[in-house]
């Protein structure tokens, strides 16, 4: 079966947000926000917070949670067209090599997908990982 993960990544006015929604069929399996700061430690490096080092984030997240629960094959849904380039063709500019190191590594042994969803796409998992970006607290 393959495992959905809707992701989300935003920086607004200083502050990163992050989420995630991980789905199996209609089945909701786990959904999480969170909040970033402007600056933050990854691999030994500082990372500055924008909205594609927080979607990255997300990502990473949802790679590393299917893995740890035994998921085999994982489609990433990212409203960014950019970042859904990225994680599909593994390859991120170097502006972000650190953040497309951890990707990498999280999902070395899964096969990963990525598709890119609209914003304003009429999907409920979608809406549902929005919402929970903009909650963050």
């Amino acid at each position: 079966m393959i495992t959905e993960c809707y992701i989300k990544g935003r920086f607004d006015f200083g502050v990163g947000k992050c989420a995630v929604v991980i789905v199996e069929g209609t089945e909701i399996k786990y959904k999480v926000g969170w909040v970033v700061p402007a600056k933050f430690e990854y691999g030994g490096e500082v990372i500055q917070s924008d909205q594609f080092n927080c979607e990255i984030l997300a990502a990473i997240y949802a790679v590393t949670w299917c893995k740890q629960n035994g998921k085999k094959i994982i489609n990433v849904y990212a409203n960014t067209s950019s970042c859904q380039k990225w994680y599909y063709r593994r390859e991120f500019p170097e502006s972000r090599a650190m953040m497309g190191k951890a990707f990498n590594e999280a999902a070395e042994g899964v096969d990963v997908y990525a598709d890119y969803v609209p914003k304003v796409d009429d999907n409920e998992f979608n809406r549902l990982v929005n919402e929970l970006a903009e909650k963050a607290r």
